[in-house]
């Protein structure tokens, strides 16, 4: 018997077809069922077995050609907490995983992230353990270590310049003496009691008070705490100043480039091997060193797509879950409660808590 398909069927069953090509073409792993976000991007699920054991793993792949890649911060701040959803949606993201370990069990209403934080060009967080991955303008993909300090000038009478430094940046304080530089990035006041706290307005000293102090919207507020106040000394009212936050090696051209950049670690793989050496990278807890739990990690294949992955397991379970799905380069994310993956408001691995920042894919 002859079947005549009528224009509706046959219109469907070709869009079936495009699909089809379009998921092969976006190099969905074999075994792997999808649903298209917006092309490029594609949320799946899959079974992988590792170590004997099999894992039940999420994956968010996007061309990082064709999207960009934000740092998503709680509320729009440094040390603030929200939910994934919530952050991603403040982002108008399509896609967002958690980012980097914070205080999460503090019982302060500032929750400090634990890594380096780097969104719009600027690095808005110090934290110089584990590893970060960078966002540069030209498209590429950085990840590895990146310790950096601030330094800074300072104006002394006429013709004079010295230098001054700081510790942290958006930072609240958990030492008793420090040095802390807040930025817009923290919000609109320091919130800080105490300490001697100098306001920076377009590079000028514009006030010296105790406190808190408003944040200006075109410069910062640096906190000196604790044996630190007496520094305030080499400080004045009128005063030129400046600051750059420089790598390791004194200098910042690698940073200049990462327009977005997240720390976290331990790194996973690098040129496609498993290199997982936590404490090297700094990290003690045993939920990093050996214990199983839920995991989050972020990744980049050969073919320059990011993938954003969910599972349980080991770390090293993570690591070769990561080079399954053939990854170049991978790097762990905060896990446990704060483990989660989310796209077009929907979560695929639902977080236990709120969070403090997010790795986002949004359109470009």
């Amino acid at each position: 018997m002859t079947h005549i398909l009528s224009g509706e069927l046959l219109k469907g069953r070709m869009n079936l077809i495009i699909s089809a090509v379009l998921l092969a073409a976006l190099g969905q792993p074999a075994g792997m069922h999808g649903n298209t976000v917006n092309p490029p991007v594609f949320t799946s699920s899959r079974v992988i077995r590792v170590s004997g054991s099999r894992y039940r793993i999420r994956i968010i792949r996007c061309q990082l050609s064709q999207v960009k890649i934000k740092v998503g911060l709680a509320r729009g701040c440094v040390g603030r907490t929200e939910s994934l959803g919530g952050i991603a949606s403040r982002y108008h993201a399509i896609a967002a995983i958690d980012g980097c370990f914070f205080e999460a069990y503090d019982q302060s209403l500032f929750k400090n992230p634990d890594h380096t934080l780097i969104t719009d060009g600027q690095v808005v967080h110090i934290g110089n353990v584990g590893t970060l991955i960078g966002f540069e303008s030209s498209g590429n993909v950085f990840m590895g270590p990146l310790p950096l300090h601030v330094l800074g000038e300072r104006q002394w009478g006429a013709n004079h310049k010295l230098g001054w430094f700081a510790y942290w940046i958006n930072q609240y304080p958990s030492f008793s003496s420090t040095i802390t530089i807040f930025t817009p990035f923290w919000g609109t006041s320091t919130e800080v009691p105490g300490g001697v706290q100098i306001v920076v307005n377009n590079g000028i000293v514009s006030h010296i008070g105790y406190g808190p102090q408003a944040i200006p919207s075109n410069g910062y507020v640096i906190y000196l705490g604790g044996t630190c106040e007496n520094m305030a000394n080499e400080f004045y009212e009128g005063q030129s100043l400046s600051y750059s936050v420089l790598t390791e090696n004194g200098k910042d051209a690698t940073l200049s480039k990462i327009q977005e950049g997240l720390g976290c670690g331990p790194c996973l793989i690098q040129d496609g091997k498993i290199v997982l050496d936590p404490e090297s990278e700094g990290f003690s807890s045993p939920k990093i060193l050996y214990q199983s739990g839920q995991r989050s990690a972020v990744g980049v294949t050969k073919n320059n797509d990011l993938l954003l992955v969910t599972s349980d397991g080991t770390m090293r379970d993570m690591a070769r879950i990561m080079q399954s799905l053939g990854c170049q380069q991978a790097m762990n994310l905060d896990g446990g409660a704060s483990s989660g993956l989310w796209y077009k408001g929907k979560y695929l691995t639902r977080p236990g808590r709120n969070i403090s920042n997010a790795l986002l894919v949004i359109p470009r």
